[in-house]
């Protein structure tokens, strides 16, 4: 549920290597007892970015001006306009 991407901000400005939190999910975790479903859930969400336009969506009206309380944006991912936050969920991969 978290994944590190460059934010262009346009004119030439990207903040490189920011950590973001997909708003509103909980993917199941790559360690531990779930490993097999979190790796599968990596996979599937792999896949989906390759498929079209990525684009993540910041904005800084949520707690600590877009970032959570570790530190990391808070974003819905959408690949070719289609929420990849929801449909993570509705696939059951988180």
């Amino acid at each position: 549920d978290t994944i590190v991407a460059d934010l262009q901000l346009g004119l030439g400005v990207v903040l490189a290597g920011q950590y973001i939190r997909f708003y509103g999910i909980d993917a199941w975790e790559i360690t531990g007892e779930n490993k097999e479903k979190g790796l599968g859930a990596k996979d599937y969400f792999v896949k989906r970015l390759a498929e079209g336009e990525v684009i993540i969506g910041i904005w800084p009206e949520w707690e600590r001006d877009g970032k959570d309380s570790f530190g990391r944006w808070l974003g819905i991912v959408y690949v070719d306009g289609v929420n990849i936050n929801t449909e993570l969920v509705e696939k059951g991969q988180a």
